[in-house]
């Protein structure tokens, strides 16, 4: 963040156990307020003059689980990251071309899990070949006018948009599969509506229903009907992807999601066929968080009456030949009288 006359300076993040923060100074004493962006009239999401010891000294500090702090798994590096957006507000009352916004992002990396065992001595010496996998990388976002579609970040109420999630082998092997499951939809301010449930089943067909995998199971989609909620523009949507080895049958059982209810509204003709297998629980080698670009949904403008009233083509066109006719008529006597005055 630059430093300006008023603005603050770089700001220092603050990555606690529970908490995020940032912390900046700034030339001049500072009597706005610093705010998670969106969560303004949240006590705890916003911070003012009286809670600065030092007015030159400003920053917030909230827990994970307030203001929609976002928090995502990361499989590469293996971890959770937590974010969330700070907006630096100098006037008291309204926003002005000074303020500024920083996004902050905090990594907690996993730690390695080791098992002691007591080691018996052979004089047998076992050979071992450990086989390591690049992992692939998984994307969700929103397609317009089909699956392969460009990415959509406005659109109508009603209008068919294509979810799509993949994920991409670097190697290019065949060796990972996917389940796209625990997905819900998000407003920003908090309030979440589940829409694919912990094993990838639809949970609501108006909003979305199970999704189609691919042969290489690595690609999902499936088409919906644009709905927003009823006072909140923008959408977000957010799932878990949990990865399986092909190798041996390891993502038999897990994915493509098997006897998933029917949904009231669906067509009936769903997508997994083949020999029936018993769906186990979800035990991948691991699961990321995955989740679209906002989606801003605006209402279908009304259409509005022509003041102009309409006139039947037909009229018009036996109006335009009679007048015509009259014309021709008119000519043909005046050429008449002409004639009978010159005899």
């Amino acid at each position: 963040m630059p430093t300006t006359a008023t603005g603050p300076g770089t700001p220092d993040i603050i990555c606690g156990p529970d908490k995020i923060g940032v912390r900046a100074s700034t030339k001049k004493p500072f009597d706005g307020y610093v705010f998670v962006m969106d969560h303004f009239h949240e006590e705890e999401c916003r911070a003012g003059p009286e809670m600065f010891p030092d007015s030159k000294s400003i920053g917030i500090t909230v827990p994970f689980n307030a203001c929609n702090v976002h928090r995502y798994r990361s499989l590469n590096p293996r971890g959770i990251f937590v974010e969330m957006t700070v907006v630096f507000m100098f006037h008291t009352l309204f926003m002005t071309k000074v303020d500024q916004m920083v996004k902050i992002q905090c990594f907690y990396m996993e730690a390695d899990k080791r098992v002691t065992v007591p080691l018996s001595v052979s004089m047998i010496t076992t050979q071992f070949r450990e086989k390591m996998y690049q992992m692939p990388q998984c994307s969700y976002t929103l397609r317009k006018g089909g699956p392969d579609g460009e990415i959509v970040r406005y659109a109508t109420l009603g209008e068919s948009v294509y979810h799509r999630w993949e994920c991409i082998e670097v190697e290019q092997k065949d060796t990972f599969g996917m389940l796209v499951h625990s997905c819900y939809v998000d407003n920003g301010h908090g309030d979440r509506v589940d829409i694919l449930n912990e094993k990838g089943c639809g949970l609501d067909a108006v909003l979305l229903s199970t999704p189609d995998y691919d042969t290489s199971l690595r690609l999902a989609t499936k088409p919906y009907h644009v709905f927003k909620y009823a006072d909140r523009p923008v959408l977000q949507f957010q799932c878990q992807i949990t990865l399986c080895l092909k190798y041996d049958g390891g993502c038999d059982g897990i994915t493509p999601p098997k006897n998933c209810p029917s949904l009231p509204g669906e067509d009936g003709h769903h997508h997994h066929h083949g020999r029936r297998r018993k769906a186990r629980e979800v035990d991948g080698i691991g699961t990321i968080d995955v989740f679209t670009d906002g989606l801003t949904v605006v209402d279908h403008l009304p259409s509005c009456p022509s003041s102009v009233p309409t006139i039947n083509s037909v009229i018009v066109l036996a109006f335009t030949v009679g007048n015509v006719i009259i014309s021709i008529l008119t000519i043909i006597i005046w050429i008449f009288v002409l004639k009978n005055r010159r005899k």
